[in-house]
């Protein structure tokens, strides 16, 4: 009989035990990139205890509890990477689990370089540029024909090699490159000095006789305009200033005079010159004089007259006697 009644009591203490139950609500949660706050609710007949998985970008207010309804608290730090990321919680109570799945955005692309503005010397330079991203790819905008860059893309944090050639030209020149990271972007701004000015003249001798000459003059300088400083008052030009590249006619005056005359031609670009020298012969050198000797036989003593014959006009006659 004692045993009859062991037997149903733990029948009676069997059908007393509680069923366990577990509710969690709601089941996913989704963070802007920001991060923030969202809060899950729990609901059981026993004790409960709550498990991160995933990403540690997360913390709970609170990890386990009792029977009876609580509310979590999720936190979120700020995503600063360009990828969404994930994880989840897990709640466990008397062998039941629940789990919620969570989401938070990534953050807009974003780039940054660790140098903008870049002097370089006239002689040409490389350097290293940082370029960095919150993981988004990036790529490089136009180059100037003076600078190469190695390599032109990548992903995240990035050491790019920048080479500048030298520069030879008289003017101080400037480039700014664009780095694209899908729709953000940085530049990189370089400037670089300018060559000492350099002019050339393509005559830098001129021989001429007396009659009037001329002659085309190119005149070529490393970038800068070019002007003409000096001159001689029997030459002129049809321009006295310019640009690289450009050709002046020169032209020289007769020379009626009875000496030879020289004349220099300075051109300037900058603190640079060029000399074009312009020799001249004289009237005097260019007579051609010829002599006959003529016996006059109506002079008493058959004295002799000469002759002179000039090439520049018609024949002029001199005589000259000896008596």
């Amino acid at each position: 009989m004692r045993k009859i009644i062991f037997l149903c009591f733990l029948v009676l203490v069997a059908g007393c035990e509680k069923e366990p139950f577990l509710t969690v609500t709601p089941s996913t949660v989704d963070f802007t990139a920001g991060g923030g706050t969202h809060s899950f609710s729990i609901s059981c007949n026993n004790d409960w205890s709550a498990m991160l998985s995933g990403n540690s970008f997360l913390t709970l207010s609170a990890t386990q509890g009792a029977e009876g309804v609580a509310d979590v608290t999720i936190t979120a730090l700020e995503n600063k990477d360009v990828k969404d990321r994930s994880a989840t919680v897990t709640v466990s109570s008397a062998g039941l689990s629940k789990t919620i799945e969570i989401e938070q955005a990534g953050a807009a692309p974003s780039i940054t370089l660790d140098k903008t503005n870049v002097q370089t010397a006239v002689e040409g330079e490389t350097f290293s540029l940082n370029v960095s991203t919150n993981g988004a790819p990036w790529t490089v905008g136009e180059v100037p024909d003076w600078m190469t860059l190695s390599p032109l893309s990548g992903t995240g944090s990035t050491s790019v090699n920048v080479s500048v050639k030298k520069n030879s030209m008289a003017v101080e020149r400037a480039a700014s490159v664009t780095f694209f990271a899908e729709s953000a972007s940085a530049q990189l701004n370089v400037k670089q000095a300018a060559a000492p000015p350099t002019i050339s003249v393509s005559v830098t001798e001129k021989k001429c006789g007396f009659s009037e000459d001329s002659v085309e003059v190119v005149v070529t300088t490393n970038g800068l305009d070019w002007k003409i400083d000096e001159t001689a008052d029997w030459v002129s030009f049809d321009k006295t200033a310019g640009s690289s590249g450009e050709s002046l006619m020169m032209q020289v005056e007769k020379n009626l005079s009875l000496e030879d005359r020289t004349g220099e031609i300075v051109f300037s670009s900058g603190s640079s010159t060029a000399t074009l020298t312009v020799r001249q012969d004289s009237f005097y050198r260019a007579v051609e004089i010829t002599y006959a000797y003529l016996r006059d036989p109506n002079t008493v003593g058959g004295c002799d007259a000469v002759v002179a014959y000039s090439n520049l006009s018609d024949k002029t006659i001199k005589y000259f006697i000896w008596r």
